[in-house]
């Protein structure tokens, strides 16, 4: 029975969080098990909308509340994390720069290490018990009537976004796209693995999407770095030299974040002449 094997998944999604969610020292530490964490969430909370979208009745913020403060405070940490890394990843920097701001994002990483520990130690996930009765009326109600609607709406949003940037490249569009491929692409598993339904690609994305994967992901964080270290020379009180500097480094990532967007746009550009050819 396709419900009850949706069921016997969720559950063990559910357990993975709880397990994670219940080591926030050990959590806080690993960068791996960080990585697993956000993982897991983006993949409950793409399961979340699915069912949100087939059952209009599925209490989706009340069973996603728990969740979200431990994904914001984990999204935050891994944001520093994501800074050093592109710090030392892409050249520019001056020396006296490299070191000041090293030193800046580790103290920030500590923070955000100490904030998302006190944030786990508070949170409580809800028990299978408490949402089985949902997920079990709501899992019966995904149709493949249903389903179909679902993935013919994302289809549409995706391919404006897609339209949108043909015509004007735009952070935001690309951020919006990124997200809701991913919700495709997690929910498109989901529907094959429970209820036997291929909604397929969406359209105008490559079939094949791993380049496509990687340029979205070395462009979201360059975009994030790139939003921090501004924020950073505007706002902290820094000698002239370190702004100078980092003024340098910034218009070094701002110009490879374009050359990336570029990049996404030749990628779709290229599987939308394939499809249509």
């Amino acid at each position: 029975m396709p419900t009850s094997l949706f069921l016997q998944d969720t559950q063990k999604q559910l357990w993975i969080l709880q397990r994670h969610v219940s080591a926030p020292k050990r959590l806080s530490k690993s960068r791996h098990r960080l990585h697993q964490l956000r993982v897991s969430l983006k993949h409950w909370r793409a399961l979340l909308r699915l069912l949100r979208a087939v059952d209009p009745t599925f209490p989706y913020p009340e069973v996603n509340a728990p969740f979200k403060p431990v994904f914001a405070k984990a999204g935050a940490l891994r944001c520093w994390q994501i800074h050093a890394g592109v710090l030392e990843k892409m050249p520019g920097a001056s020396e006296d720069f490299w070191d000041f701001y090293q030193e800046y994002i580790r103290r920030n990483v500590r923070k955000a290490r100490s904030a998302f520990r006190k944030t786990l130690r508070k949170t409580e996930l809800p028990n299978w018990d408490d949402l089985e009765a949902e997920f079990r009326l709501s899992g019966k109600k995904c149709t493949k009537a249903a389903l179909h609607a679902y993935f013919g709406t994302l289809r549409e949003v995706i391919q404006h976004l897609v339209q949108v940037l043909e015509k004007r490249t735009s952070s935001h569009t690309l951020h919006e796209l990124r997200k809701n491929l991913k919700e495709y692409a997690i929910n498109r598993r989901y529907a094959m693995q429970y209820w036997k339904l291929d909604p397929g690609a969406p359209p105008e994305i490559p079939e094949d999407h791993a380049n496509l994967d990687d340029l979205l992901g070395r462009w979201h964080d360059l975009a994030v770095a790139g939003a921090q270290l501004g924020n950073d020379l505007r706002n902290q009180d820094w000698p002239a030299t370190i702004v100078a500097d980092g003024n340098q480094l910034l218009k070094v990532w701002k110009k490879e974040a374009r050359r990336l967007l570029q990049a996404v746009v030749l990628v779709l550009e290229s599987a939308k002449s394939t499809q249509t050819a």
